[in-house]
């Protein structure tokens, strides 16, 4: 949304920024991944006119790829940030660790 924002809103300028950070490819294929997420979380989805339960939950475990990616993305941004020389954002010092503690709790 900032780079959009920053650009002008234009496609042109969106496209250039994914080409010189390439950590915006991750946070914006994190996001694009997230709309079917939203679009299906209705209990409509889960019943036989929707998708079914075993094809639901199936589409939700895109979520582990998703949060694995906004990871990646957040981590990439900071290490990006320190070779141009701005502040590190402490914030992420801590997503490898939450990710870790969420999908371990997930897991066992």
């Amino acid at each position: 949304k900032y780079t959009l924002v920053k650009d002008g809103r234009n496609l042109a300028g969106f496209l250039f920024q994914l080409n010189d950070r390439p950590y915006l490819i991750y946070g914006v294929l994190a996001f694009c991944s997230m709309i079917p997420l939203a679009c299906t979380s209705r209990f409509y989805w889960k019943s036989r006119q929707g998708l079914g339960y075993a094809n639901w939950k199936r589409l939700h475990r895109l979520v582990y790829v998703v949060f694995a990616c906004a990871v990646y993305h957040v981590l990439t941004r900071n290490w990006d940030r320190i070779a141009r020389g701005k502040s590190e954002v402490e914030a992420a010092t801590f997503a490898p660790y939450i990710f870790a503690l969420l999908v371990g709790y997930r897991v066992v």
